[in-house]
């Protein structure tokens, strides 16, 4: 890791653990420690806000299993330091209180402040102090308690009074989009053109921003959804002239829906999913625009493609910094009653967790001589997992006033061997609540460990020593005369 004395301090280059000479982006691993650097500022995250391109991955890997997904970014931040999905290659941003500023910070910004960053997570050292527990795994916005470093050319913004939180970080998390939008249009302008605007997408937070930002400039616009139902919510907006209902991934239907209304002089790819490109080409007049606002784009496919037509359309990453971005696009929802009220039905609905969800129980025990099953006096995983039973059958009775019945495992992990003479911790929590399925996560943690220096000597571990994990299913009976089935 570099020294913050050294050139490169103002953009992270000394938070970078890799052998490379890369910026903190393109890192594999960052060093997330909270002790300020030159130039840094600390924040205490509040809340984070994954990407959509990202949370869908993520999603559709796990088979729609919000504790494997928290599992799973839970597990990126600490083997990377940062929230950067190694899939998509992308983050998102999150909200919290300033800290505490370094003297060569050049953010403007006070401890105290309540921020939004503007930079994405992918380049952000980030720690996470509470296991994301009031996360569901679901939804983009995530509750989450740590600290997360910025640095001297780190974009934030300060959240207005005026405006909810939630809706801040809908609307900062995309405010690059209707802002590269609104730079596009008013350059047309300037040259004369009074242009057509298509995005594909209208009916996302970021594509109903850009339509208001088209709007504004003085373009004509063209909403392309994929489904009835967000062709209703698009036009109530009033955002879009031409409301088009049809798959954006199909660049022949795409160009012909399009034609009717003449040559698109700025396409802008607002779909969260992979397969938009030609479709946007196409639909794009050969001297025309396209904004690839979404991270799901393949940017070689883009570029390829355009040559395959023989477009020498301009293409630009979606690049979420503009200039004055976030007061652009925040000023549009103050003064755009329609779309804020989209936005409003729109953002997510903060999480209720069920009560039982996080209760656990624990129980301590010696591990005897005549329990070391293998050479060495190491005892069998199948041993240490015979509490598990007995501790989610306490779990049951707790929360429900009942006894359970296991169903199975979906995981089970033996990181270390455990031997006869320790002591071990055997802890259940409840992870998920079904109408009948309890989730429960069980760990193993050995406390106290024979020392070797004599016969009946022992020490206890400085930290506990985990030595198993897993995820298991157990299910209550029917409601009705106790059935389980």
């Amino acid at each position: 890791m570099r020294s913050s004395e050294e050139p490169g301090w103002e953009v992270g280059a000394h938070r970078v653990l890799d052998v490379e000479a890369v910026l903190p982006q393109a890192a594999d691993r960052l060093n997330p420690d909270p002790v300020l650097r030159r130039g840094e500022t600390r924040v205490r995250v509040q809340r984070l806000n994954l990407d959509a391109a990202s949370l869908r991955q993520l999603v559709e890997e796990h088979g729609h299993d919000g504790d494997r997904v928290r599992g799973a970014v839970l597990d990126i931040v600490r083997r990377r330091g940062k929230m950067q999905n190694p899939v998509t290659g992308s983050g998102g941003m999150l909200v919290g209180v300033v800290d505490e500023v370094h003297p060569d910070s050049s953010l403007g910004l006070s401890p105290g402040d309540r921020v939004a960053t503007l930079v994405s997570l992918s380049l952000t050292p980030l720690r996470i102090e509470d296991e994301l527990r009031d996360w569901d795994g679901l939804s983009e916005q995530v509750p989450c308690d740590g600290t997360a470093i910025l640095f001297a050319r780190s974009e934030t913004a300060v959240l207005p009074e005026d405006l909810p939180e939630e809706l801040c970080l809908s609307v900062l998390d995309v405010c690059g989009a209707p802002a590269q939008t609104d730079r596009v249009v008013r350059r047309l302008r300037d040259e004369g053109v009074t242009p057509r605007v298509l995005v594909l997408g209208g009916a996302g937070k970021a594509g109903v921003l850009s339509l208001a930002a088209a709007r504004m400039a003085g373009a004509e616009t063209i909403g392309l959804v994929l489904s009835e139902e967000d062709a209703t919510e698009l036009r109530e907006t009033g955002k879009a002239d031409h409301v088009l209902v049809g798959d954006a991934r199909d660049p022949l239907r795409t160009a012909e829906q399009v034609k009717p209304f003449g040559p698109v002089d700025l396409t802008v790819v607002c779909v969260d999913a992979p397969g938009c490109e030609h479709s946007a080409v196409l639909a794009t007049t050969a001297t025309g625009t396209v904004i690839f606002f979404s991270m799901a784009t393949s940017f070689a496919a883009a570029a390829l493609g355009a040559e395959g037509l023989a477009s020498q359309v301009e293409m630009i990453i979606g690049n979420g910094f503009v200039p004055g971005h976030a007061v652009l696009a925040l000023e549009i929802v103050r003064t755009e009653p329609a779309v804020r009220a989209f936005l409003e039905a729109h953002r997510p609905v903060p999480v209720k967790i069920d009560e039982r969800v996080g209760v656990s129980v624990s129980h301590r025990r010696y591990v005897g001589d005549d329990e070391g099953h293998y050479e060495g006096g190491l005892v069998s995983g199948g041993t240490l997992m015979q509490s598990f039973s007995d501790l989610a059958t306490e779990l049951c009775i707790r929360t429900d006033g009942c006894e359970g019945l296991f169903a199975g495992y979906s995981r089970v992990t033996f990181h270390e061997p455990v031997r006869a003479g320790d002591v071990v911790e055997s802890r259940a929590r409840v992870a998920a609540v079904g109408s009948r399925s309890r989730r429960m996560h069980f760990t193993v943690e050995v406390l106290a460990r024979r020392s070797g220096r004599g016969p009946g000597e022992a020490d206890v571990l400085d930290e506990p020593l985990l030595v198993t994990s897993a995820t298991g299913t157990v299910v209550i009976p029917a409601e009705r005369e106790g059935r389980w089935v």
